[in-house]
Protein backbone atom coordinates (compact mmCIF):
# COMPACT_ATOMS: atom_id res chain seq x y z
CA UNK A 1 0.00 0.00 0.00
CA UNK A 2 1.65 3.14 -1.13
CA UNK A 3 3.27 5.14 0.92
CA UNK A 4 3.91 2.70 2.92
CA UNK A 5 6.04 0.07 0.86
CA UNK A 6 6.04 -2.40 3.50
CA UNK A 7 2.49 -1.90 5.16
CA UNK A 8 -0.44 -3.94 4.70
CA UNK A 9 -1.95 -4.60 1.91
CA UNK A 10 -5.41 -2.42 1.79
CA UNK A 11 -7.19 0.27 3.95
CA UNK A 12 -10.94 -0.53 4.54
CA UNK A 13 -13.06 2.72 6.62
CA UNK A 14 -16.78 1.40 6.93
CA UNK A 15 -18.99 3.00 9.87
CA UNK A 16 -16.82 4.76 11.37
CA UNK A 17 -13.59 2.64 11.82
CA UNK A 18 -10.58 1.89 9.22
CA UNK A 19 -9.17 -1.77 9.08
CA UNK A 20 -6.17 -3.18 8.09
CA UNK A 21 -5.64 -6.18 5.90
CA UNK A 22 -3.09 -7.68 5.01
CA UNK A 23 -3.61 -11.02 2.27
CA UNK A 24 -1.70 -13.90 3.13
CA UNK A 25 -1.68 -17.36 1.11
CA UNK A 26 0.53 -20.36 1.06
CA UNK A 27 -0.25 -23.93 -0.04
CA UNK A 28 0.69 -25.16 3.82
CA UNK A 29 -1.30 -24.03 6.32
CA UNK A 30 1.67 -25.17 8.85
CA UNK A 31 4.17 -23.10 7.11
CA UNK A 32 1.86 -20.03 7.20
CA UNK A 33 0.98 -20.04 10.43
CA UNK A 34 4.86 -20.37 11.47
CA UNK A 35 5.43 -17.12 9.36
CA UNK A 36 1.92 -15.10 10.99
CA UNK A 37 3.52 -16.14 14.24
CA UNK A 38 6.36 -13.84 13.49
CA UNK A 39 4.71 -11.80 11.27
CA UNK A 40 3.06 -8.31 12.28
CA UNK A 41 1.01 -5.42 10.83
CA UNK A 42 2.58 -2.19 10.71
CA UNK A 43 0.64 0.41 12.40
CA UNK A 44 1.15 2.65 9.52
CA UNK A 45 -1.59 4.19 8.15
CA UNK A 46 -2.98 4.33 11.37
CA UNK A 47 -5.90 1.44 11.60
CA UNK A 48 -8.89 0.49 13.97
CA UNK A 49 -8.59 -3.02 13.20
CA UNK A 50 -6.13 -5.17 11.30
CA UNK A 51 -6.57 -8.73 10.03
CA UNK A 52 -4.17 -11.41 8.22
CA UNK A 53 -7.20 -11.97 5.74
CA UNK A 54 -6.98 -15.73 3.81
CA UNK A 55 -8.19 -16.43 0.74
CA UNK A 56 -11.70 -18.27 0.02
CA UNK A 57 -9.77 -21.15 -1.97
CA UNK A 58 -7.38 -22.73 0.79
CA UNK A 59 -10.67 -22.51 3.22
CA UNK A 60 -11.40 -26.19 4.26
CA UNK A 61 -11.57 -28.22 7.27
CA UNK A 62 -8.32 -29.53 7.03
CA UNK A 63 -6.06 -26.38 6.65
CA UNK A 64 -8.56 -24.45 9.45
CA UNK A 65 -7.42 -27.16 11.18
CA UNK A 66 -3.69 -27.11 10.91
CA UNK A 67 -3.97 -23.43 10.83
CA UNK A 68 -5.86 -23.21 14.38
CA UNK A 69 -2.86 -25.89 15.78
CA UNK A 70 0.20 -24.37 14.81
CA UNK A 71 -1.00 -20.38 15.07
CA UNK A 72 0.07 -18.82 18.32
CA UNK A 73 -2.87 -17.18 20.36
CA UNK A 74 -4.17 -13.90 19.36
CA UNK A 75 -2.80 -13.68 15.67
CA UNK A 76 -5.61 -11.32 13.78
CA UNK A 77 -6.56 -14.69 11.42
CA UNK A 78 -10.03 -14.09 9.35
CA UNK A 79 -11.53 -15.49 6.19
CA UNK A 80 -11.53 -13.15 2.94
CA UNK A 81 -15.28 -14.60 3.50
CA UNK A 82 -16.12 -14.09 7.07
CA UNK A 83 -14.57 -10.54 6.86
CA UNK A 84 -16.95 -9.34 3.94
CA UNK A 85 -19.84 -10.48 6.33
CA UNK A 86 -18.52 -8.60 8.81
CA UNK A 87 -18.33 -5.19 6.58
CA UNK A 88 -21.31 -6.00 4.81
CA UNK A 89 -22.93 -5.89 8.53
CA UNK A 90 -21.12 -2.85 9.72
CA UNK A 91 -22.71 -1.45 6.59
CA UNK A 92 -26.19 -2.58 7.22
CA UNK A 93 -26.20 -0.69 10.97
Amino acid sequence: MWPGDDAYDLRVEVAGKALAIDVKDARSAKQLARRLNTDTISSEPVWDEAYFVLPPWRDSQHYRHVLQVNLKPNVPVVWATELLTCIKGDIAK
